[in-house]
């Protein structure tokens, strides 16, 4: 059995592991364009890929997709949909420059 300390710890535990893997998948998501970014785009696709991180988690879990250490929810996920940004907000050629 654990003492109420000893919960309270480990949701504090789980919820910095979850804030580690947010600021992790946000930084993997706008390394596609790092160089060619304005700054309040790459702080607009940090933030949106790092509050995606548990919809994609609990869809790794629908989907009976065994992922230990969520490197897919962390690297794979974010990275790709970095790809797809890196069109919309490139500041020399993408979607909300160019038109």
């Amino acid at each position: 059995l654990m003492t109420s300390n000893q919960i309270i710890l480990y949701k504090l535990y789980i919820y910095n592991i979850n804030a580690c893997n947010g600021f992790l998948s946000g930084l993997t998501s706008i390394i596609a364009g790092d160089n060619t970014y304005e700054p309040w785009a790459a702080f607009l696709i940090g933030i949106i890929n790092g509050l995606l991180i548990n919809p994609v988690q609990n869809l790794l879990i629908n989907l009976k997709i065994d992922d230990a250490n969520n490197s897919i929810s962390v690297y794979g996920f974010p990275g790709i949909f970095g790809l797809f940004l890196y069109g919309v907000f490139n500041n020399i050629n993408g979607l909300i420059y160019s038109g």
